[in-house]
Protein backbone atom coordinates (compact mmCIF):
# COMPACT_ATOMS: atom_id res chain seq x y z
CA UNK A 1 0.00 0.00 0.00
CA UNK A 2 2.79 2.28 0.88
CA UNK A 3 4.47 1.02 -2.41
CA UNK A 4 1.20 2.53 -4.33
CA UNK A 5 1.00 5.79 -2.36
CA UNK A 6 4.62 7.07 -2.63
CA UNK A 7 4.66 6.29 -6.83
CA UNK A 8 3.04 9.52 -7.17
CA UNK A 9 5.18 12.84 -7.04
CA UNK A 10 7.54 13.67 -5.33
CA UNK A 11 8.80 10.36 -5.09
CA UNK A 12 8.33 8.77 -8.02
CA UNK A 13 9.93 5.04 -8.59
CA UNK A 14 12.09 5.71 -5.21
CA UNK A 15 8.37 5.27 -3.65
CA UNK A 16 8.57 1.10 -4.23
CA UNK A 17 11.84 0.93 -2.38
CA UNK A 18 10.70 3.64 0.62
CA UNK A 19 6.83 1.57 0.80
CA UNK A 20 8.92 -1.71 1.25
CA UNK A 21 10.85 -0.03 4.18
CA UNK A 22 8.25 1.45 5.64
CA UNK A 23 5.64 -1.68 5.18
CA UNK A 24 8.60 -3.90 6.88
CA UNK A 25 8.76 -1.50 9.70
CA UNK A 26 4.88 -1.43 11.01
CA UNK A 27 5.31 -4.82 10.00
CA UNK A 28 7.39 -5.02 13.37
CA UNK A 29 5.56 -2.21 15.24
CA UNK A 30 2.34 -3.71 15.14
CA UNK A 31 3.79 -6.67 17.31
CA UNK A 32 5.20 -4.09 20.13
CA UNK A 33 1.32 -3.68 21.55
CA UNK A 34 1.22 -7.96 21.95
CA UNK A 35 4.68 -7.83 23.37
CA UNK A 36 3.74 -5.24 25.80
CA UNK A 37 0.42 -6.71 27.17
CA UNK A 38 2.50 -10.11 27.35
CA UNK A 39 4.90 -7.71 29.42
CA UNK A 40 7.69 -8.86 27.62
CA UNK A 41 11.20 -7.74 28.75
CA UNK A 42 13.95 -6.56 26.71
CA UNK A 43 17.42 -6.31 27.53
CA UNK A 44 20.58 -4.92 24.97
CA UNK A 45 23.12 -7.81 25.79
CA UNK A 46 24.35 -9.62 23.03
CA UNK A 47 24.25 -12.97 25.32
CA UNK A 48 27.09 -14.80 24.12
CA UNK A 49 27.31 -17.40 26.40
CA UNK A 50 24.09 -18.33 26.38
CA UNK A 51 24.89 -22.15 24.78
CA UNK A 52 20.93 -21.62 23.41
CA UNK A 53 21.98 -18.18 21.29
CA UNK A 54 24.70 -20.67 19.77
CA UNK A 55 22.31 -23.47 18.89
CA UNK A 56 20.42 -21.00 16.96
CA UNK A 57 23.12 -20.01 14.98
CA UNK A 58 23.94 -23.52 14.06
CA UNK A 59 20.52 -24.25 12.82
CA UNK A 60 20.28 -20.99 11.20
CA UNK A 61 23.50 -21.16 9.21
CA UNK A 62 22.45 -24.13 6.66
CA UNK A 63 18.77 -22.31 6.03
CA UNK A 64 21.05 -18.95 5.27
CA UNK A 65 22.84 -21.63 2.79
CA UNK A 66 19.42 -22.59 1.63
CA UNK A 67 17.74 -19.27 0.90
CA UNK A 68 21.44 -18.40 -0.79
CA UNK A 69 21.27 -21.04 -2.83
CA UNK A 70 18.00 -19.90 -3.57
CA UNK A 71 18.62 -16.71 -4.58
CA UNK A 72 21.61 -17.54 -6.58
CA UNK A 73 19.45 -20.51 -9.04
CA UNK A 74 16.98 -17.72 -9.68
CA UNK A 75 19.81 -15.32 -10.69
CA UNK A 76 21.35 -17.54 -12.95
CA UNK A 77 17.60 -18.28 -14.37
CA UNK A 78 17.23 -14.83 -15.07
CA UNK A 79 20.49 -14.40 -16.47
CA UNK A 80 19.66 -17.27 -18.92
CA UNK A 81 16.48 -15.57 -19.58
CA UNK A 82 18.87 -12.61 -21.11
CA UNK A 83 20.21 -14.35 -23.66
CA UNK A 84 16.73 -15.25 -24.93
CA UNK A 85 15.97 -11.82 -26.35
CA UNK A 86 14.22 -8.92 -25.25
CA UNK A 87 10.81 -9.58 -23.29
CA UNK A 88 12.23 -12.90 -21.82
CA UNK A 89 13.02 -11.75 -18.54
CA UNK A 90 9.76 -9.91 -17.99
CA UNK A 91 7.56 -12.95 -18.89
CA UNK A 92 9.78 -14.97 -16.41
CA UNK A 93 9.26 -12.21 -13.64
CA UNK A 94 5.73 -12.15 -14.52
CA UNK A 95 5.09 -15.71 -14.26
CA UNK A 96 6.95 -16.21 -11.16
CA UNK A 97 4.80 -13.58 -9.32
CA UNK A 98 1.36 -14.92 -10.69
CA UNK A 99 2.54 -18.42 -9.46
CA UNK A 100 3.39 -16.76 -6.04
CA UNK A 101 0.12 -15.44 -5.25
CA UNK A 102 -1.92 -18.67 -4.56
CA UNK A 103 1.69 -20.05 -3.56
CA UNK A 104 1.90 -17.63 -0.49
CA UNK A 105 -1.93 -17.87 0.60
CA UNK A 106 -2.06 -21.39 0.35
CA UNK A 107 1.64 -23.18 1.28
CA UNK A 108 3.62 -20.29 2.80
CA UNK A 109 0.23 -19.41 5.18
CA UNK A 110 -0.07 -23.09 5.99
CA UNK A 111 3.74 -23.30 6.87
CA UNK A 112 3.37 -20.79 9.17
CA UNK A 113 0.52 -22.17 10.70
CA UNK A 114 1.63 -25.85 11.04
CA UNK A 115 5.39 -25.32 12.23
CA UNK A 116 4.12 -24.35 16.37
CA UNK A 117 2.48 -27.18 16.62
CA UNK A 118 5.02 -29.42 14.51
CA UNK A 119 7.73 -28.22 16.83
CA UNK A 120 5.51 -28.40 20.36
CA UNK A 121 5.01 -32.36 18.85
CA UNK A 122 8.25 -32.68 18.20
CA UNK A 123 9.34 -31.53 21.64
CA UNK A 124 7.25 -34.44 23.24
CA UNK A 125 8.52 -36.88 21.03
CA UNK A 126 5.03 -37.46 19.36
CA UNK A 127 5.40 -39.02 16.27
CA UNK A 128 2.23 -40.00 15.99
CA UNK A 129 1.11 -36.65 16.44
CA UNK A 130 3.40 -35.48 13.86
CA UNK A 131 2.24 -37.44 11.17
CA UNK A 132 -1.60 -36.53 11.78
CA UNK A 133 -0.64 -32.98 12.11
CA UNK A 134 1.73 -33.01 8.74
CA UNK A 135 -0.51 -35.67 6.86
CA UNK A 136 -3.58 -32.73 7.52
CA UNK A 137 -1.53 -29.62 6.64
CA UNK A 138 -0.77 -31.62 3.63
CA UNK A 139 -4.33 -32.69 2.62
CA UNK A 140 -5.10 -28.99 3.04
CA UNK A 141 -2.58 -27.70 0.58
CA UNK A 142 -4.14 -30.65 -2.00
CA UNK A 143 -7.02 -29.65 -1.52
CA UNK A 144 -6.45 -26.15 -2.45
CA UNK A 145 -3.07 -26.14 -4.57
CA UNK A 146 -4.72 -28.69 -7.22
CA UNK A 147 -8.12 -26.64 -8.15
CA UNK A 148 -5.82 -23.01 -7.60
CA UNK A 149 -3.44 -24.52 -10.33
CA UNK A 150 -5.61 -26.06 -12.59
CA UNK A 151 -7.34 -22.82 -12.59
CA UNK A 152 -5.01 -20.59 -12.91
CA UNK A 153 -3.82 -22.39 -15.96
CA UNK A 154 -7.50 -22.28 -17.78
CA UNK A 155 -8.24 -18.00 -16.67
CA UNK A 156 -4.85 -17.40 -17.31
CA UNK A 157 -4.66 -15.48 -20.24
CA UNK A 158 -7.88 -13.61 -19.48
CA UNK A 159 -6.26 -12.85 -16.23
CA UNK A 160 -3.27 -11.60 -18.15
CA UNK A 161 -5.49 -9.24 -19.84
CA UNK A 162 -6.51 -7.85 -17.27
CA UNK A 163 -3.58 -7.31 -15.54
CA UNK A 164 -1.67 -5.84 -17.96
CA UNK A 165 -4.62 -3.65 -20.02
CA UNK A 166 -3.04 -3.05 -22.84
CA UNK A 167 0.80 -3.13 -21.95
CA UNK A 168 1.72 -6.77 -24.08
CA UNK A 169 0.88 -7.29 -27.49
CA UNK A 170 -0.43 -11.05 -28.68
CA UNK A 171 3.32 -12.97 -28.96
CA UNK A 172 4.01 -10.95 -25.50
CA UNK A 173 0.47 -12.34 -23.59
CA UNK A 174 1.58 -16.23 -25.17
CA UNK A 175 5.21 -15.63 -23.76
CA UNK A 176 3.56 -14.61 -20.26
CA UNK A 177 1.26 -17.23 -20.70
CA UNK A 178 3.36 -20.43 -21.29
CA UNK A 179 5.47 -19.36 -18.74
CA UNK A 180 2.80 -19.20 -16.39
CA UNK A 181 1.71 -22.44 -17.10
CA UNK A 182 4.92 -23.80 -16.83
CA UNK A 183 5.62 -22.42 -13.17
CA UNK A 184 1.92 -23.24 -12.16
CA UNK A 185 3.18 -26.81 -12.88
CA UNK A 186 5.07 -26.62 -9.44
CA UNK A 187 2.51 -24.42 -7.15
CA UNK A 188 1.48 -27.76 -5.98
CA UNK A 189 4.98 -29.10 -5.12
CA UNK A 190 6.33 -25.53 -4.43
CA UNK A 191 2.97 -25.49 -1.31
CA UNK A 192 3.69 -28.62 -0.16
CA UNK A 193 7.43 -27.49 0.42
CA UNK A 194 6.61 -24.93 2.98
CA UNK A 195 5.21 -28.05 4.98
CA UNK A 196 7.56 -30.65 4.71
CA UNK A 197 10.85 -28.38 5.08
CA UNK A 198 9.41 -27.31 8.42
CA UNK A 199 8.72 -30.68 9.52
CA UNK A 200 12.74 -31.02 9.27
CA UNK A 201 12.74 -27.83 11.15
CA UNK A 202 10.78 -29.06 14.02
CA UNK A 203 13.11 -31.87 14.59
CA UNK A 204 16.24 -29.39 14.47
CA UNK A 205 17.23 -30.36 11.37
CA UNK A 206 17.89 -27.50 8.77
CA UNK A 207 20.70 -29.61 6.80
CA UNK A 208 18.80 -32.07 5.83
CA UNK A 209 16.63 -29.48 3.75
CA UNK A 210 19.42 -28.03 2.61
CA UNK A 211 21.05 -31.03 0.77
CA UNK A 212 17.55 -31.55 -0.86
CA UNK A 213 17.68 -27.54 -2.01
CA UNK A 214 21.07 -28.55 -3.52
CA UNK A 215 19.77 -31.33 -5.31
CA UNK A 216 17.15 -29.31 -6.61
CA UNK A 217 19.00 -26.89 -7.48
CA UNK A 218 21.53 -28.61 -9.50
CA UNK A 219 18.55 -30.16 -11.79
CA UNK A 220 17.04 -26.53 -12.12
CA UNK A 221 20.36 -25.35 -13.58
CA UNK A 222 20.84 -28.44 -15.41
CA UNK A 223 17.51 -28.12 -17.02
CA UNK A 224 17.86 -24.22 -17.33
CA UNK A 225 20.79 -24.57 -19.47
CA UNK A 226 19.79 -27.88 -21.91
CA UNK A 227 16.13 -27.17 -22.27
CA UNK A 228 16.24 -23.51 -23.42
CA UNK A 229 19.40 -24.23 -25.55
CA UNK A 230 21.88 -21.68 -24.73
CA UNK A 231 24.57 -24.00 -24.64
CA UNK A 232 23.87 -25.05 -28.31
CA UNK A 233 22.83 -22.15 -30.01
CA UNK A 234 23.79 -18.21 -29.78
CA UNK A 235 20.39 -17.20 -30.28
CA UNK A 236 17.98 -19.78 -29.34
CA UNK A 237 14.20 -18.95 -29.72
CA UNK A 238 12.90 -16.48 -27.19
CA UNK A 239 9.90 -19.28 -26.55
CA UNK A 240 11.90 -21.18 -24.87
CA UNK A 241 12.03 -18.79 -21.67
CA UNK A 242 9.18 -21.55 -20.66
CA UNK A 243 11.66 -24.08 -20.08
CA UNK A 244 13.08 -21.86 -17.30
CA UNK A 245 9.85 -22.00 -15.28
CA UNK A 246 9.49 -25.87 -16.04
CA UNK A 247 13.00 -26.29 -14.75
CA UNK A 248 12.42 -24.83 -11.78
CA UNK A 249 9.04 -26.69 -10.97
CA UNK A 250 11.02 -30.06 -11.61
CA UNK A 251 13.67 -29.04 -9.47
CA UNK A 252 11.17 -28.11 -6.66
CA UNK A 253 9.51 -31.66 -7.51
CA UNK A 254 12.65 -33.01 -6.31
CA UNK A 255 13.06 -31.73 -3.51
CA UNK A 256 9.75 -32.81 -2.34
CA UNK A 257 10.25 -36.56 -3.23
CA UNK A 258 13.57 -36.54 -1.83
CA UNK A 259 12.49 -34.83 1.70
CA UNK A 260 9.12 -36.73 1.73
CA UNK A 261 11.47 -40.15 2.01
CA UNK A 262 13.30 -39.88 4.02
CA UNK A 263 10.26 -38.72 6.37
CA UNK A 264 8.34 -41.28 6.14
CA UNK A 265 11.31 -43.30 7.16
CA UNK A 266 11.87 -41.41 9.89
CA UNK A 267 8.66 -40.68 11.40
CA UNK A 268 7.55 -44.42 10.46
CA UNK A 269 5.07 -43.35 7.96
CA UNK A 270 3.18 -40.22 6.85
CA UNK A 271 -0.28 -41.63 6.03
CA UNK A 272 0.45 -41.99 2.58
CA UNK A 273 -2.52 -43.49 1.98
CA UNK A 274 -4.78 -40.78 3.02
CA UNK A 275 -2.67 -38.55 1.36
CA UNK A 276 -2.59 -40.20 -2.04
CA UNK A 277 -6.90 -40.75 -1.81
CA UNK A 278 -7.01 -37.14 -1.01
CA UNK A 279 -5.08 -36.24 -3.49
CA UNK A 280 -6.95 -39.12 -6.43
CA UNK A 281 -10.25 -37.10 -5.15
CA UNK A 282 -8.93 -33.69 -5.10
CA UNK A 283 -7.66 -34.21 -8.79
CA UNK A 284 -10.84 -35.92 -10.29
CA UNK A 285 -13.25 -32.71 -8.47
CA UNK A 286 -10.59 -30.19 -9.93
CA UNK A 287 -11.11 -31.59 -13.49
CA UNK A 288 -14.98 -31.28 -13.06
CA UNK A 289 -14.53 -27.85 -11.94
CA UNK A 290 -11.85 -27.26 -15.09
CA UNK A 291 -14.59 -28.30 -17.62
CA UNK A 292 -17.17 -26.36 -15.73
CA UNK A 293 -14.61 -23.16 -16.08
CA UNK A 294 -13.93 -24.19 -19.53
CA UNK A 295 -17.70 -23.97 -20.71
CA UNK A 296 -18.09 -20.65 -19.25
CA UNK A 297 -15.09 -19.31 -21.36
CA UNK A 298 -16.85 -21.16 -24.33
CA UNK A 299 -20.10 -19.46 -23.82
CA UNK A 300 -19.05 -16.22 -23.55
CA UNK A 301 -17.08 -16.57 -26.59
CA UNK A 302 -19.84 -17.78 -28.48
CA UNK A 303 -21.60 -14.75 -27.53
CA UNK A 304 -19.39 -12.40 -28.52
CA UNK A 305 -18.91 -11.00 -25.19
CA UNK A 306 -14.99 -10.68 -25.28
CA UNK A 307 -12.65 -8.40 -25.90
CA UNK A 308 -13.77 -5.56 -23.88
CA UNK A 309 -12.50 -4.80 -20.10
CA UNK A 310 -16.06 -5.44 -18.70
CA UNK A 311 -16.64 -8.98 -20.43
CA UNK A 312 -13.19 -9.64 -19.25
CA UNK A 313 -14.22 -8.94 -15.82
CA UNK A 314 -17.48 -10.61 -15.83
CA UNK A 315 -15.84 -13.59 -17.00
CA UNK A 316 -13.19 -14.38 -14.64
CA UNK A 317 -15.90 -13.62 -11.79
CA UNK A 318 -18.29 -16.10 -12.80
CA UNK A 319 -15.45 -18.52 -13.74
CA UNK A 320 -14.36 -18.56 -9.99
CA UNK A 321 -17.65 -18.64 -8.81
CA UNK A 322 -19.13 -21.48 -10.86
CA UNK A 323 -15.86 -23.05 -10.51
CA UNK A 324 -15.76 -22.69 -6.96
CA UNK A 325 -19.10 -23.91 -6.62
CA UNK A 326 -18.79 -26.62 -8.86
CA UNK A 327 -15.88 -28.16 -6.91
CA UNK A 328 -17.23 -27.92 -3.68
CA UNK A 329 -20.37 -30.04 -4.77
CA UNK A 330 -17.94 -32.38 -6.43
CA UNK A 331 -15.93 -32.53 -3.19
CA UNK A 332 -19.18 -33.67 -1.22
CA UNK A 333 -20.15 -35.80 -3.73
CA UNK A 334 -16.68 -37.57 -3.07
CA UNK A 335 -17.11 -37.72 0.18
CA UNK A 336 -14.10 -35.95 1.31
CA UNK A 337 -14.32 -35.83 4.81
CA UNK A 338 -11.65 -33.20 5.16
CA UNK A 339 -14.06 -30.74 3.11
CA UNK A 340 -16.71 -31.44 5.36
CA UNK A 341 -14.92 -30.70 8.43
CA UNK A 342 -13.39 -27.78 6.90
CA UNK A 343 -17.25 -26.32 6.45
CA UNK A 344 -18.27 -27.66 9.61
CA UNK A 345 -15.31 -25.49 11.25
CA UNK A 346 -16.22 -22.22 9.06
CA UNK A 347 -20.28 -22.77 9.86
CA UNK A 348 -19.10 -23.56 14.04
CA UNK A 349 -16.84 -21.07 14.60
CA UNK A 350 -16.47 -20.55 18.32
CA UNK A 351 -17.29 -24.19 19.25
CA UNK A 352 -15.20 -27.05 19.57
CA UNK A 353 -15.39 -29.08 16.41
CA UNK A 354 -13.79 -32.07 16.65
CA UNK A 355 -11.60 -33.14 13.41
CA UNK A 356 -12.47 -36.79 12.61
CA UNK A 357 -10.26 -36.95 9.50
CA UNK A 358 -7.23 -35.70 11.67
CA UNK A 359 -7.74 -38.11 14.27
CA UNK A 360 -7.68 -41.33 12.21
CA UNK A 361 -5.00 -43.50 12.48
Amino acid sequence: LFGVIFLLEPFGVYGVALGTVLGAAMHLLIQVPGLINHKAKWFPELGLRDPMLWRVIRLMLPRIIGLFVFQFNFLVMTRIASNLGTGAVSALDWGWRLMQIPQTLIGTAMGIVIFPTLAALSEVKDEQGKRVAMSGALSFIMIASIPSAIGLILVGRPLLSLLERGAFDASATALVYTTLSAFTLGLIVHSMLEVIARSFYADKDTVTPLYAALGGATINLVLSYTLTGVLFSENPPIERVYALALANSLGVMFEVGFLLVILRRRWHGIRENKLLVTTGKTLLASLVMGASVVAVAMAFSAAGLQGRLMYTIAQLGIQVIVGGIIFLVATLLLRMEEVTDLLRLVFNRGKNVELETLQTP
